[in-house]
């Protein structure tokens, strides 16, 4: 009787009639980044009060501009800052790759109900959209990856959305939820002092790091460029800035560049002064695959003791 009642089940879950239990998050797609809703197409939905929904689409990194639109109903002035989008990368770092906001939907000389946003990028990667309902009603919305044309004329919602709203409701579990535009990232901390070596350079990512370098000594940090051709810019600052001083404190970059006899660590570039004010050093450079940098401050005065400041920061 128990052999007969199983076969009975399994036939039954092949044929469709009873759900198996992974069919819940698909019921649940959308709810956070690790499980978004492939933007193929237009999407329509619903979404609740305070409730939240992700998107995800590939772009090849062609470098071409592209663009993401969003409109929702009912829209009136006082919910239509409420109705946002915020845009989202992987970006590799020191630490391993970090999820981070690029941009958000611009309502800027757009009719009430249309949020829009555009950009481009010549690294192959995926994009996330995240369609945030701050108002204390629910509204319906059709989001869709569009070219350059704002608003796009074939942009609307469908009268036979699904009642089953994609994404999170109020208070999900995971991720937390975004909140736009009010939100405000965890701040980095500064780094305070380097290294006495490569070996022991200390990592820079996302913050300016800051010392005081004792005449004729040095101090090492690292950085990580992210690739893809994108630029890389080091800027060093310090004080005090003497007419006996100003070319002696500086900095280097080095890499590790492959040789027939192995890697080595060489220097790529130095700060520069060119198109400075007084005082402070510049450098810019990029690499096609992330790769990390190590840099050097310098300070080859005799008799003068500077404070520092370095900030790195990577260019479209």
């Amino acid at each position: 009787m128990l052999r007969r009642l199983g076969t009975v089940i399994v036939l039954l879950v092949l044929a469709g009639l009873v759900p198996l239990v992974g069919a819940t998050a698909e019921a649940n797609k959308g709810d956070s980044p690790a499980n978004p809703v492939d933007l193929d197409g237009t999407i329509s939905s619903t979404l609740p009060p305070t409730g939240f929904a992700w998107f995800r689409y590939w772009n090849p990194g062609d470098n071409l501009e592209h663009g993401v639109s969003l409109v929702f109903a009912p829209a009136d002035e006082n919910n239509n800052p409420e109705i946002v989008f915020g845009v989202w990368v992987y970006e590799n770092t020191i630490n391993g790759p970090q999820f981070k906001q690029i941009g958000m939907g611009t309502p800027s000389d757009m009719p009430l109900g249309y949020k829009y946003w555009r950009g481009s990028t010549d690294v192959p990667r995926n994009f996330y959209i995240q369609v945030v309902n701050n108002s204390s009603a629910p509204v319906d919305y059709a989001i869709a990856h569009t070219g350059i044309v704002f608003p796009p004329p074939w942009l609307s919602i469908a009268p036979d959305r699904s009642e089953t709203p994609l994404g999170a409701t109020p208070t999900p579990t995971g991720l937390p939820r975004i909140l736009f535009p009010t939100a405000t990232p965890t701040p980095v901390p500064e780094v305070t002092g380097g290294g006495t070596d490569p070996q022991s350079a200390v990592a820079i990512d996302g913050a300016p790091a800051t010392g005081r370098l004792g005449p004729v000594t040095r101090t090492w940090f690292s950085f990580y460029s992210v690739g893809g051709g994108r630029a890389t810019d080091v800027t060093l600052t310090f004080d005090p800035v003497t007419d006996t001083n100003r070319d002696l404190i500086t900095f280097k970059v080095w890499a590790y560049v492959n040789t027939p006899t192995g890697p080595s660590l060489q220097v790529i570039g130095m700060g520069t002064p060119s198109g400075n004010p007084f005082g402070p050093k510049y450098w810019r450079g990029g690499s096609d695959a992330p790769r990390q940098h190590f840099l050097q401050v310098i300070n080859d005065s005799n008799d003068t003791t500077v404070d520092y400041k370095v900030v790195v920061s990577s260019s479209p």
